[in-house]
């Protein structure tokens, strides 16, 4: 180390707060306070400081605002090092600071992405003049350019900061980057430069010894690497290192014992920590909280978690927007880009082509084998909720009486056997396909990739073509479904238009939301891995398959036909007709 007054800022209550919303009670806050003291952790950063001007009492827990009593009150009779609390620029003002020799809070951080660095710098300058510590946390470096670091190195050599921090915001440094991204502000007499490193690689430990071989005099971590997306430097790796030859100074097993009474059963609780999404993040150079709202909808492979993240990368990766997500699913075609990534572009992919105007279409190289097929005839889609099973034995009298050509989805465990088994997502048909039945039809969704069919798929099985784009009016052109519908149950009913239905009837179609109070339940009557938890995603789930069962409808009467009649209860309560006046 080329700094004898190397410093270690443990930060697990400020940053693992992004995954139980700073809601830790005060006898946790109290034993790692001790903990870490007892280690010798140079500086604590026990939380946030935000308002109620910004920031939700409701929403949020003590540690989001970190007020100067609440630090008092968990630490009385403690013999603190520094305190250090994080600010987000745009969110705090000096004003929500006391002066430094009424609070016990020794460090200000102000977080700052690179358009806002002067305005940050001159709001720490405040607070410095209260009698603070300051450091500028400068998030997403490593998409800074070179001009960009020229820019800001001469704006930090004109500060009054005490320290500057480069933040591995998306966990994409390697320690070869680390030389060009700290060495220029290292030199500086001004400051003292900080590392901020994140997991997404599992390269957190390497380019921290990096940046202290280059020269950083205060490195962050945290326990377990508790934070937000793949994590932090694990501070128990950090200690046990800095350990060696310092035992006068260091001491792990305090916080190992901590670790072992109150972040393992939390991390049970909570889990965090490095995943393959948290490695495409790093990748993509993009804010965590983007792999997180795609995780959301637990269907998209890694090729178009690749895709959407390609879609992501052109426009603004180092800002989240809340909804960017959801608005490339609903307007980009992304089925067309991950087919070709997942075929890896070895043939052209006929079926797909671009209009005039821009937008992504599809129309079938031959005519669509299945339109037409049962003109007239009724149709029975069956989905995969709970109802399902429960009302197994009715639907079977119902297939009795009514002798329905029948499209079933996904896995259905041998229930029922319909007459054609359809999927579209390829996450879905690599693990059901050995499920289907021998007398059913298998039916393929157009942008599942030719490789994935050719490696599972042993038997013939038709094209379902559609357009992967959500918001259209649903509409049949030349076989081509116009819209994705959502889901595939919903899909497969646009199927049974396309095959010519008169009357179309659909079980297990529950929705996503009870009927009391509109919260979300299980979607499924099977046990599946990947389920969808998020309550908005389930949400935005249901508003659009109720959009296409409307859509749908609205087409079939416009047609002659009747609209969708689900049989078995649901809470898209416009289509219900109990099976019972059926049978």
């Amino acid at each position: 180390m080329r700094n004898d007054d190397f410093k270690l800022l443990d930060c697990t209550m400020r940053d693992g707060g992004y995954l139980n919303g700073w809601f830790f009670n005060k006898k946790f806050a109290r034993e790692y306070l001790l903990a870490s003291v007892k280690t010798g952790v140079d500086v604590i950063e026990i939380g946030w400081r935000g308002t109620e001007e910004f920031f939700s009492r409701e929403k949020y827990g003590l540690w989001r605002f970190t007020e100067d009593n609440l630090i008092r009150e968990v630490s009385n009779g403690i013999k603190l090092p520094e305190i250090a609390v994080m600010c987000n620029f745009g969110k705090i003002h000096a004003d929500d600071f006391a002066d430094k020799n009424e609070s016990p809070v020794d460090i200000v951080r102000i977080a700052c992405s690179s358009n806002v660095v002067s305005q940050g710098i001159s709001l720490l300058g405040d607070l410095k003049k209260k009698g603070y510590k300051v450091s500028l946390n400068a998030t997403g470096f490593s998409n800074y350019s070179d001009a960009q670091l020229k820019e800001l190195e001469i704006i930090i050599k004109n500060s009054d900061l005490d320290y500057f921090y480069i933040a591995d915001s998306y966990g994409s440094m390697l320690p070869n980057d680390i030389p060009r991204l700290l060495e220029r502000f290292v030199d500086l007499d001004n400051v003292r430069v900080g590392f901020h490193p994140h997991n997404s690689f599992q390269m957190a430990f390497a380019n921290t010894l990096e940046a202290i071989r280059v020269g950083a005099s205060i490195v962050d971590s945290s326990m377990l690497g508790m934070g937000r997306g793949a994590g932090n430097l694990p501070s128990e790796i950090m200690l046990t290192y800095l350990q060696k030859g310092r035992e006068d100074k260091y001491n792990v097993i305090p916080m190992l014992n901590f670790i072992d009474l109150y972040m393992k059963p939390l991390n049970k609780e909570i889990k965090w920590g490095y995943a393959i999404p948290y490695l495409l993040s790093g990748y993509f150079k993009c804010h965590p909280d983007f792999i997180r709202d795609i995780d959301n909808y637990q269907i998209y492979t890694i090729e178009e978690t690749w895709a959407i993240l390609n879609e992501v990368k052109n426009e603004d990766p180092s800002t989240y927007v809340p909804g960017m997500i959801d608005r490339i699913v609903r307007t980009k075609n992304i089925g067309k880009i991950t087919k070709g990534i997942a075929n890896q572009n070895t043939k052209k992919i006929e079926a797909i082509v671009d209009t005039p105007k821009g937008v992504s279409t599809i129309e079938s190289k031959t005519p669509v084998s299945f339109i037409g097929r049962h003109k007239e005839k009724e149709f029975l889609v069956l989905a995969n909720g709970p109802m399902l099973f429960s009302y197994k034995e009715k639907i079977d009298r119902f297939i009795k009486k009514k002798n329905p050509v029948i499209i079933g989805v996904n896995y259905l465990g041998g229930l029922i056997t319909p007459h054609y088994h359809g999927f579209v997502l390829t996450k879905r048909l690599i693990k059901y396909i050995d499920q289907v039945h021998e007398e059913s039809k298998l039916l393929l969704g157009s942008y599942i990739p030719d490789k994935v069919i050719a490696e599972r798929v042993s038997r013939s099985y038709e094209t379902i073509y559609y357009e992967d784009i959500l918001g259209p009016e649903f509409e049949i052109k030349n076989g081509v479904i116009s819209s994705n519908c959502r889901t595939v149950s919903i899909l497969m009913i646009g199927v049974a238009v396309a095959m010519g239905a008169k009357r179309i009837y659909a079980a297990g179609l529950d929705g996503y939301i009870n009927n009391e109070d509109n919260l979300p339940h299980s979607d499924m009557f099977y046990e599946e891995s990947n389920k969808i938890e998020s309550p908005e995603v389930l949400m935005e789930m249901h508003k659009w398959c109720q959009y296409y069962i409307d859509s749908i409808s609205k087409h079939m009467i416009a047609n002659n036909g009747e609209g969708i009649h689900i049989i078995t209860p649901t809470t898209y309560k416009s289509s219900y007709l109990t099976i019972d006046s059926l049978i």
